[in-house]
Formats: C-alpha cells, sequence, structure tokens
C-alpha cells in the first residue's frame, strides 16, 4: 500500500460521490409527499432520522479511519450506500423507500468523514490548498447532480436511482483501485498538558469551532428551507428562488481566483480566513432583515456564498492542524457530526422561532448567534494564543 493518496483520486471520487447522493437527497421531501402522499411533518421525521443515521455514520467513519484500515473503512462506507441505492432501485415504494433512505444516509455519513480524513493526511500540499480543492469537487458535484436529476426525473422515478448507482458503482471502481492507501500515523511524546492530567489547550479551539460550524449549518439551512416561503409571501416566484441556487453555484465553481486572491492578501492565516468568512455570513442575514425584493435576496445570496467559499474550506483546514497526529479522523468526523446536526435541526428550529417571533427574528436571531460563536472561536484562541 502507497502511504499518500493521490489528491486527483481523492477529487474525483469526491466529485462522484457528491453527484450520486445529489441525485437522492433532493427529492425526498417532493417524493414522499408527492408520490408516496405522506404529510410535509412525517417527511421531515423521515429526515431527520435520515440526519440521525447521518452523524452515526460520521463518528463511524472517524473511529474506523483512526483505528481500522483507511481503505477497508472507504470500502465498507461505499458498499453501504450502494446497497442502499441498489434497493431503491427495485423498492422506492413505502416503507422500503424510507428505510433505504436511512441506511443510505449512514453509508453516505461514513464516505464524507473518511474522505475529509484522507485530505487531512495528504503531506505534499499545503492544508489549506487541499481542502480548497476538496471542497470545490464537492460542490461541483452537487451542482452536476441536481442539474441533471431534473431532467432524469422526467423518463422516470427509477432512472434516478439506476443513475445514481452507476455513480456509486464508479466511485466503488475507483475506490478499490485508487484507495488503497495506509497513512503514515505519526507518533508523537505527550504534551506537557497530558503528562499533568489537564486537558490540552487545543482541545478549547476545537470545541469553540465545532460549535461555529453547527450554528452556521444550522443558519445556512434557513436558505434551503423557510426562505423559500418567505419568498413566496412577497410574491417572489420559485423561479427566481431556485435562481439565488445557480447565483451560489456559479459563484462557488467560477469564484475560486477570487479566494485564492483573498486568502493571499487579507486572510494569509486559516485563523483570519475563519473570521472572515464567518463574518460575510453574519452579514447576510442582517442584509435579510431588509430584504423585500429579488435583487436584495440576490445581494444577501451573493455575501452568504462568498463567506461559504472563504470559511468552508479552512474550517477543516485548521481542525487538521489542530488534531493531535493519529487522530484525523476522529477530528474530521467530529466536525462533520457538527455540520450534520445543524442540518437535521435548521428547518425546525427556524419554523420554531418563525411561529413563534417573525423572520425578521430569525434573521436577527441568526446573525446574532453566528457573531456569538465567532466571539467563542476569538476568545478561545486569544486564550490559547494559537495562531495558524
Amino acid at each position: 500500500m502507497t502511504k499518500e493518496i493521490k489528491l486527483k483520486w481523492l477529487l474525483i471520487g469526491s466529485v462522484i460521490s457528491s453527484a450520486g447522493s445529489s441525485f437522492v437527497w433532493p427529492l425526498t421531501t417532493i417524493y414522499m409527499h408527492n408520490y408516496l402522499g405522506k404529510s410535509l411533518t412525517f417527511s421531515g421525521i423521515v429526515l431527520l432520522i435520515n440526519s440521525v443515521a447521518t452523524i452515526i455514520g460520521n463518528y463511524a467513519g472517524g473511529y474506523l479511519f483512526d483505528k481500522w484500515r483507511p481503505y477497508y473503512a472507504t470500502l465498507v462506507g461505499i458498499v453501504i450506500a450502494w446497497l442502499a441505492v441498489l434497493g431503491l432501485v427495485f423498492m422506492h415504494g413505502w416503507p422500503a423507500y424510507p428505510i433505504l433512505l436511512v441506511i443510505l444516509g449512514l453509508g453516505n455519513g461514513i464516505v464524507a468523514t473518511i474522505l475529509n480524513s484522507f485530505a487531512a493526511t495528504i503531506r505534499r500540499k499545503d492544508s489549506r490548498y487541499v481542502f480548497n480543492l476538496f471542497y470545490l469537487a464537492l460542490n461541483l458535484g452537487i451542482v452536476i447532480g441536481t442539474l441533471l436529476v431534473g431532467y432524469v426525473i422526467e423518463v422516470s422515478v427509477t432512472m434516478v436511482f439506476v443513475s445514481a448507482l452507476i455513480l456509486y458503482s464508479i466511485f466503488l471502481i475507483t475506490a478499490i483501485l485508487a484507495y488503497r492507501v495506509d497513512p503514515i500515523r505519526k507518533k508523537v511524546k505527550p504534551t506537557k498538558s497530558e503528562q499533568s492530567g489537564r486537558v490540552n489547550p487545543k482541545v478549547w479551539i476545537i470545541g469553540a469551532m465545532w460549535l461555529t460550524f453547527l450554528v452556521i449549518w444550522l443558519s445556512y439551512e434557513q436558505w434551503q428551507s423557510n426562505l423559500s416561503i418567505y419568498m413566496d409571501k412577497l410574491d417572489i416566484p420559485l423561479s427566481q428562488y431556485s435562481l439565488l441556487w445557480t447565483i451560489n453555484a456559479g459563484l462557488i465553481v467560477f469564484g475560486q481566483p477570487l479566494v485564492t486572491l483573498v486568502t493571499r492578501t487579507i486572510a494569509k492565516s486559516l485563523f483570519r480566513q475563519i473570521i472572515m468568512g464567518v463574518g460575510l455570513f453574519a452579514l447576510s442575514f442582517t442584509t435579510l432583515i431588509f430584504a423585500k425584493d429579488f435583487s436584495h435576496f440576490v445581494f444577501s445570496m451573493v455575501l452568504l456564498t462568498l463567506g461559504e467559499m472563504v470559511a468552508f474550506p479552512a474550517i477543516p483546514a485548521w481542525i487538521n492542524e489542530l488534531a493531535e497526529p493519529g487522530q484525523e479522523g476522529k477530528a474530521q468526523g467530529t466536525i462533520n457530526i457538527a455540520a450534520s446536526i445543524g442540518k437535521a435541526l435548521g428547518p425546525l428550529v427556524g419554523g420554531i422561532v418563525i411561529e413563534r417571533l417573525s423572520y425578521n427574528g430569525l434573521f436577527v436571531g441568526s446573525t446574532l448567534l453566528i457573531l456569538l460563536a465567532l466571539a467563542v472561536v476569538v476568545i478561545a484562541t486569544k486564550k490559547v494564543n494559537i495562531r495558524s
């Protein structure tokens, strides 16, 4: 076995797996409601259970990566997802669909953490460079999957799952041939804090970053759930809401030179990059308070996307630098769990806040929550006096 995965194969696998999963998740609510005749509430419960399965997969993926052979752990995750999609090809009625969807969430959770962990073990390239490309590859897969699924479903629902199965099969073959890697495990002497029985100071920063990532995804999910209803109430057509996500995808794919310029000139450290990205997130929700027409929503989406492009690759890269050698999988699994919890709770928490307060209450609350999490990161980092 080689000691380091080739970056090109990691990126190819990321694009394929992301595209494969993107053939399934965008249809979940619509398929369960329109095809299977289930209520939106019940669909939400299924999505919540699916998120829990993904969280379990995130943890399992990190554990298996650290404690077992990463190669075999990768194959286990892909095979679980592949079997679930294979089942969906032949059984996508009730109750097979939600059961297989949850199994797919488990497999995808394992795969997501392991891919992140592989990225964290690449030493030949700068970690910021690796995670920037990794983030771009994941989003490129989402663009491909969500773009094609709209055309494929017009043929038949079965063809959607067949297409996903083909992509997962290609991913499995790619992993068998190119992921036979056993990363070098560096052994280090115990730190002074560990020798004295005290908690390693870096743990506080990792905890602060975990909280920040959870809050970011909790807020980000409002765009994918409650914002469509809000725009509809403002008589903004659904087609323009969809156009916002086209702008989002276009900026992510074609705006990488801008991110490179920012990281080379303004945000020269991962710490500064995260502060800038999370700050843009907070600013985007602040502008939503005043958004009443489509042009204002475009402005808010651009700010959100820029924040995403700056912060999302930097967070796992910094977590990787803070993680103890030999615990890359655990560290990346932890940060993926934070994202999964935020995704799971986002629509529910947002709905409660809107019903109890208002949409502006949601926007103000999201802004304050993001700024509070950002303040925790700054305080924790200043206290430990660590700068990446």
